[in-house]
């Protein structure tokens, strides 16, 4: 009996009371935007058996030499003509990941991040105040 209220509270009121808590955010203007948002990119990443996710972070060089950009890998493509191997990157915004650039680097230039995607999106939306405490490496680009 004990154990049957206990899930009732969990999963059912408690999914009740949830969803009716979600429902007056997205009543709120400026509010529902940026849940809404936060919302479906959480979900995306949390999609562990959706081949549509952010495979690795990565690093770019810019703006300068030294300097680097960091993302999320999303696929790879061949440059017609030349055949040259692409990586995609998705560069979101900080402190909004809702918006982004999606770029087409050269794999030689790439470079692999051993942050995980979760301390990667929690420094993003941070805007880089919460950072890993570890030491990140970068590996070297693959040819």
């Amino acid at each position: 009996l004990f154990m049957g209220l206990g899930f009732m509270a969990t999963h059912v009121i408690g999914r009740r009371v949830l969803e009716r808590f979600e429902g007056f955010l997205l009543r709120i203007p400026v509010v529902s935007s940026i849940y809404a948002g936060t919302k479906q990119i959480l979900q995306s990443f949390k999609g562990a058996g959706s081949s549509a996710r952010f495979q690795r972070v990565v690093v770019i060089p810019y703006p300068a030499e030294g300097s680097y950009l960091f993302g999320f890998a999303t696929g790879r493509l061949s440059e017609g003509g030349t055949g040259r191997e692409m990586t995609m990157v998705f560069v979101p915004t900080a402190p909004n990941p809702t918006t982004g650039l999606i770029v087409a680097v050269p794999s030689s230039e790439v470079r692999d991040c051993d942050m995980t995607i979760e301390e990667a999106t929690k420094m993003l939306f941070s805007g880089g105040l919460v950072t890993p405490v570890r030491p990140i490496t970068f590996k070297e680009p693959s040819a």
